[in-house]
């Protein structure tokens, strides 16, 4: 299996953005080339659907021959770091190490925030969360004079409520400013297919992202891997992109800590299923025309609940600020109220020293942190005056709930950024 990892992880781990360098275990997103968002631009271009504007993977990231295919199949294993994928590899024989021996395994950078619904959304159109201005997990919607949760798409404040956005006229289809991806690939003549777990599959998430793409809602991985070995038995018609996602691995990382042996446990079951129920099934015969990509949207880092680092504990931060936090626990967006700016810098700096790199949000957007184009109208509404960056294992916590996760992403960190893009062609 050829393993690029340690020939291109130098260049990721180097890569700048004008006015931010790479230091302190930040690693920052690639869109010149290296990125997950480069990756949808690269299945686009093999299915005879460019997308104009955004750079392709650098050429060494795809198997020489990917040219050659009609049906592109990516699975997107939520919270499947880099790290995490090369720890499996060397501790367990897997379908991915002993019976693929013509794939390749290469780095990728996530995207900032490195969090699933600013990914996910990028994967489905090939725009940076700068273009989409889908920014985090939870997000101040100005238009809407409420704070979000983007995978619930409710008031961040109202727990356990799903579609809650809908009373404040908030259409998941209308909302984002980007095509999604099966609108794209069905003007140049290619058929978009999605599996989902049966949970998430008619979510307003999905809604945004699929556009006229088939959905397959599975009820578990052993349905999962069966249902898209079905569907690729069939001969298609006509060039097919076919996703696939799977939410454990990050479930599973957030409760127990991305190193605990129930996630790597999991990932294990996954796999020999994988083995078991698709690629036994279908053989090499099945794949002929088929380039397999197995990627993440980001890792995890490791975390433990801490009431020091809970805004509740510091009620004279929570007096400079406007309104709460928003964005991710580990790349935060501050609202301070005018003239405390350099307070809530000062606050930062004496409550957690070395903890967060604090910069100015527009010099956030400036750099192309949150990717290249034109921004979005409300994307500096979105991103607040400052961006806090987290570094080791540092965190906010601003929710209204009881602060239980040993796993977290969103930031900048190397376990957050790298992801691995593991190709085989048929």
């Amino acid at each position: 299996m050829p393993d690029l990892v340690d020939r291109l992880l130098p260049r990721l781990r180097a890569h700048a953005l004008p006015g931010l360098e790479p230091g302190e275990g930040f690693v920052l997103p690639d869109y010149t080339g290296g990125s997950l968002l480069n990756l949808t631009a690269s299945i686009c271009a093999l299915l005879g659907a460019p997308l104009p504007g955004v750079p392709l993977l650098a050429p060494d990231l795809l198997p020489p021959s990917a040219s050659r295919y009609r049906r592109i199949v990516l699975l997107v294993v939520d919270g499947l770091g880099l790290d995490f994928f090369q720890r499996y590899l060397a501790q367990q024989r897997s379908v991915w190490e002993q019976r693929l021996p013509r794939a390749a395994l290469a780095p990728l950078t996530s995207l900032a925030p490195s969090t699933t619904a600013t990914v996910l959304t990028s994967l489905w159109t090939g725009a940076g969360p700068l273009q989409h201005g889908i920014l985090g997990y939870e997000v101040w919607l100005r238009e809407f004079g409420v704070v979000a949760n983007m995978i619930s798409q409710s008031p961040a404040s109202a727990s356990g409520e799903v579609s809650g956005l809908n009373r404040f006229g908030f259409i998941p289809e209308q909302f984002m400013p980007a095509t999604p991806l099966g609108v794209h690939l069905a003007r140049h003549g290619a058929d978009a297919h999605a599996f989902l777990p049966i949970g998430l599959a008619r979510s307003g998430l999905s809604s945004m992202h699929l556009g006229n793409a088939r959905l397959y809602p599975y009820r578990s991985f052993s349905d999962l891997w069966i249902s898209l070995a079905e569907l690729l038995s069939r001969q298609p018609p006509g060039p097919q992109f076919i996703y696939a996602y799977w939410p454990e691995l990050d479930t599973l990382s957030h409760a127990f800590g991305p190193r605990d042996e129930r996630v790597m446990a999991e990932f294990s079951l996954f796999s020999r299923a994988a083995e078991q129920l698709f690629f036994d099934r279908l053989g090499d015969r099945g794949l002929e025309d088929t380039l397999f990509l197995l990627t993440a949207d980001h890792g995890a880092v490791e975390t433990s609940p801490a009431p020091e680092r809970e805004l509740r504990s510091h009620p004279r931060l929570a007096e400079m600020l406007h309104i709460q936090p928003t964005g991710e626990t580990r790349l935060v967006y501050l609202y301070p109220r005018p003239g405390k700016a350099d307070a809530v810098r000062k606050y930062f700096e004496q409550a957690w020293p070395g903890d967060f790199a604090l910069l100015p949000s527009a010099e956030a957007i400036r750099s192309g942190l949150f990717g290249p184009g034109e921004p979005s109208p409300l994307v500096a509404s979105r991103v607040g005056d400052l961006v806090a960056a987290a570094r080791g294992q540092a965190y906010l916590w601003w929710q209204n709930k009881e602060n239980r996760l040993l796993g977290r992403h969103g930031g900048l960190s190397a376990e957050e950024m790298l992801v691995p893009l593991y190709a085989l062609p048929g």
